[in-house]
């Protein structure tokens, strides 16, 4: 992932640790609190969603490992001046502080059924830009304003780990 000009590239068999490319002062790994799951941007802070919390980088001083107690997210994204974020059970919450000590997040909704394993920002049926989450059976769109879940008319029968994984927009469309 690129975040200020530097490449952060995680270990293939390690998703434990990463280290900056090109590297600066050798090759130091960083570690996280648990597995990483997935990375977003936000505020100008890189976030790195793990399984058990996040830390977040302001791309000048130190990591910022965990909260107490510890902040579930799987994945994230910046929507309407928010961070917002799933948990592997598909609860969504929102908020403007995720670099606070004791960050502040609202309940939005409930992606029911089917396991998260992607979000981003599209535009919804009349060209407004919405929140979709990826799942295991296929993409979700998120009404923000009315804390609304939809599905989609895409649907994928065999609820796959990797459906919608890599779920994300490109040239104007969601891919």
């Amino acid at each position: 992932r690129r975040f200020n000009g530097t490449v952060f590239q995680f270990y293939c068999t390690d998703h434990n640790t990463w280290e900056t490319c090109p590297v600066t002062g050798g090759h130091t790994a960083q570690a996280a609190p648990a597995a990483v799951v997935s990375s977003s941007i936000y505020a100008g802070r890189l976030y790195m969603w793990c399984t058990s919390d996040y830390i977040h980088y302001d791309g000048t001083t130190t990591w910022v490992m965990s909260h107490t107690p510890a902040i579930l997210g799987t994945f994230a994204t910046e929507f309407d001046g928010n961070l917002v974020k799933i948990t592997a059970g598909g609860v969504m919450t929102y908020g403007t502080d995720p670099e606070a000590a004791s960050p502040t997040w609202t309940a939005l909704t409930t992606v029911r059924d089917d396991t998260p394993t992607s979000i981003c920002v599209y535009k919804n049926g009349s060209g407004d830009p919405a929140i979709y989450v990826g799942t295991t059976r296929g993409p979700y769109v998120i009404d923000f304003a009315n804390k609304k879940v939809y599905k989609t008319q895409i649907r994928f029968s065999d609820n796959h780990a990797d459906n919608c994984r890599a779920m994300g927009t490109w040239n104007s469309d969601l891919v």
